[in-house]
């Protein structure tokens, strides 16, 4: 692979990522409004909370990533380590919430949590929309 190639990869990599985490911060303040406005402020902290339960995770692996170099092997313990970090922070997040924060509907944190991770798809269908609008991603 020539250093042209790897930085191109990596340049493309670093957009898609960011495009990933800034969908999955819009999507946990879109489903906090929506919750806030027609449920109340109980509802609405709760699914901030569980939005940022899926979102700092997924900013940790991201992180991890990024600082991985060209060599396959440095990027699968990175990715390893990246992943296994993730499950143990976001365990660690969901834990110090149910344990401390009161009142906390879990209807609307698991509605949050889930819209979180559920824009980590916008990953997957952003270089199609981006290729087709002449966007080089």
């Amino acid at each position: 692979m020539t250093t042209q190639t790897a930085e191109s990869s990596a340049n493309y990599s670093d957009r898609l990522v960011s495009i990933v985490l800034i969908a999955q911060l819009i999507l946990t303040f879109l489903v906090t409004i929506i919750f806030w406005v027609f449920s109340g402020n109980v509802s609405g902290y709760s699914a901030l909370l569980g939005g940022i339960s899926a979102v700092v995770p997924n900013s940790f692996l991201a992180f991890r990533l990024s600082l991985y170099g060209s060599d396959k092997n440095t990027l699968l313990k990175t990715a390893f380590f990246g992943e296994v970090g993730k499950i143990f922070l976001t365990i660690i997040m969901l834990s110090l919430i149910f344990l401390f924060v009161h009142p906390l509907y879990p209807g609307a944190f698991f509605v949050g949590f889930i819209g979180g991770l559920l824009a980590i798809l916008s990953g997957i269908v952003s270089p199609y929309i981006f290729k087709n609008k002449g966007v080089n991603c």
